[in-house]
């Protein structure tokens, strides 16, 4: 075998970003009934999120918007939920939610943001 060594320097020190908010929701909190949809929006990070945007789209881009309010962090280990209500436009067809749609808050991450329509929405 061969033996490589590598010597890195630290050019910066990054922000840890483990005390982050992280708003998140996933395929089970997004539900319809008529022309309303409910989404349950979590925040699963280690600090508060402040007051965010829900983005409702379709196939031709923004049908709806609705606020979220601000959620504690669940540093006691105990969910830290709210649900949000849009009134969507009569025969509207939703694609997919969206939230921080503009990156507004420093997330731990956004890969857990969205949540496409797989047909249970309409």
């Amino acid at each position: 075998g061969q033996t490589m060594v590598i010597e890195l320097e630290l050019i910066e020190e990054l922000e840890d970003v483990r005390g982050r908010p992280d708003l998140a929701l996933d395929a089970g909190d997004v539900t319809r009934e008529g022309n309303t949809l409910s989404v349950t929006v979590h925040n699963i990070g280690g600090s508060a999120a402040p007051a965010s945007v829900l983005q409702v789209l379709g196939q031709k881009g923004e049908i709806a918007t609705a606020q979220v309010p601000a959620l504690e962090a669940p540093l006691d280990l105990q969910p830290r939920t709210v649900t949000v209500r849009i009134d969507l436009p009569a025969g509207a067809l939703p694609t997919s939610v969206l939230l921080n749609p503009e990156g507004a808050i420093d997330e731990i991450t956004e890969a857990n943001n969205s949540e496409w329509n797989s047909n249970t929405w309409n």
